[in-house]
């Protein structure tokens, strides 16, 4: 203190709050402090917000600066520490210029209010079941065991005929963070998709197929990939192949597409849809900040593959990040989503969707649209070829033959004869080919 009993101006005041731990960002904390007669208030600044553990410990400075009239009893003190952490921290008294003496209880008055200021985001995890009372257990449960817990996890059941609700709600009744909404007559799937992520609260949403399963530190990941880099709207990620059919078991991991985080956005998307025209995302890897969703909108029902019109619809507003991690477990069985639609109907679905994106992305700029679009057609057009190889290697000749239609889905009336001779060859083709076994993959692959 000066000798008029004040703090003198711009002084570092020795006082060290020192514990084991890692760094941490910092937040700035202002407190406005005067004498006995005046009302004190603390007043919160804006700063960083922190994800970190409050165990994590770190080093407090106060610094003080006197108003130029001691005698109005004002001055503050500006506290940088990390955010969360401020409980057991005291400022018992300090003089003012007129040597009335003040204390500030840290504990009980500013920890709530810090807490309150910058909360910890919060992660909801949308889940949206039919008929899989085993499975979307398996998948509820990987949530919850996240090394980044989530918030809820909110699962919404498609008017399930087995026990699917009662397992559910077994998993709400031990876990309050589980939540079960029931719908009262089944959507055909894409209604429930929109229902349990419209029920979602968090700051971040993250999806999840009932029949797939987190791998662990996902969320984690996603979350702090997305906090540091608030330029990016949502993320997906690697998948690995959980086989589960009958014949076989076993984990295939698929080979990751680049060493550190691949950026996609507006000017690069159609590029990476048609290099990665076979699964260029997993919905179940998909983490999204909750703006994105109310921004973009809900899935649109008129499509089977909702999920794909809703990632290209978010891509060409939002850049996503495929980062280089195994996200899920992929769960390929009989049963899945993508088998009841079949190989054909997904191609023809995904061209439609891609039609009416280059429409949208280029209007009527007439030579990037027609490039486009014949482009992603040839593309199309070389997969089913490839579709049909496959198909008949294996000898599903329906299958081979729905691929063959599939690439005359708008052709003219003087090339359906083509089509026609073709699916005559085809299943005269596949009656004389010896069937190779099929990989366990592709025996619960779509057809």
């Amino acid at each position: 203190m000066d000798a008029a009993g004040g703090l003198p101006q711009n002084r570092q005041l020795d006082l060290v709050f020192a514990a084991a731990g890692a760094r941490g960002h910092e937040g700035v904390l202002v407190v406005r402090y005067c004498c006995l007669r005046s009302v004190c208030r603390c007043v919160l600044c804006v700063g960083a917000p922190h994800s970190g553990s409050r165990k994590r410990g770190h080093r407090f400075r106060v610094y003080v600066r006197n108003a130029p009239d001691c005698g109005s009893c004002a001055g503050q003190v500006a506290m940088r520490h990390p955010l969360g952490a401020l409980r057991g921290c005291d400022l018992v008294y300090r003089a003012c210029g007129c040597g009335i003496g003040l204390g500030v209880d840290m504990e009980s008055n500013l920890a709530s209010k810090a807490e309150k200021a910058f909360p910890k985001s919060t992660i909801s995890v949308a889940i949206a079941t039919y008929n899989r009372a085993e499975m979307v257990k398996i998948a509820i449960a990987a949530a919850l065991d996240q090394s980044r817990a989530p918030m809820e996890v909110i699962v919404s059941d498609d008017a399930s005929t087995d026990h699917t609700a009662k397992a559910v709600s077994e998993m709400a009744d031990a876990d309050p963070r589980v939540k079960l909404l029931r719908q009262q007559r089944n959507t055909g799937g894409v209604g429930n998709w929109n229902r349990a992520m419209d029920a979602t609260r968090g700051d971040f949403i993250a999806w999840c197929s009932d029949d797939d399963c987190y791998r662990a530190g996902h969320l984690e990941a996603s979350v702090a990939y997305l906090e540091a880099h608030p330029e990016i709207g949502f993320v997906h990620a690697a998948f690995v192949d959980w086989i589960d059919s009958p014949e076989s078991q076993g984990i295939e991991f698929r080979a990751l597409r680049s060493e550190k985080p691949l950026v996609i956005h507006k000017d690069n998307l159609f590029r990476y849809l048609m290099r990665y025209y076979d699964w260029p995302f997993h919905p179940s890897t998909i983490v999204m900040r909750r703006r994105v969703w109310e921004d973009v909108g809900r899935f649109d029902p008129a499509y089977a593959l909702a999920d794909t019109d809703w990632f290209v619809r978010a891509a060409r507003k939002y850049p996503v990040a495929l980062l280089p991690r195994y996200g899920v477990n992929n769960r390929r069985h009989p049963g899945n989503w993508s088998n009841r639609l079949g190989s054909a109907r997904m191609q023809d679905e995904i061209a439609q969707i891609m039609d009416k994106e280059i429409q949208s992305a280029y209007g009527d700029a007439g030579i990037r649209r027609a490039f486009w679009r014949q482009a992603w057609r040839l593309n199309a057009r070389l997969h089913l070829l490839l579709t049909i190889r496959a198909r008949l290697r294996t000898g599903h000749a329906d299958a081979a033959c729905a691929a063959w239609r599939a690439m005359f889905t708008k052709s003219t009336q003087r090339s359906l004869w083509l089509a026609e001779a073709g699916e005559e060859w085809l299943r005269d083709k596949a009656s004389r080919v010896a069937a190779v076994s099929a990989t366990p993959r592709q025996r619960v692959s779509p057809l």
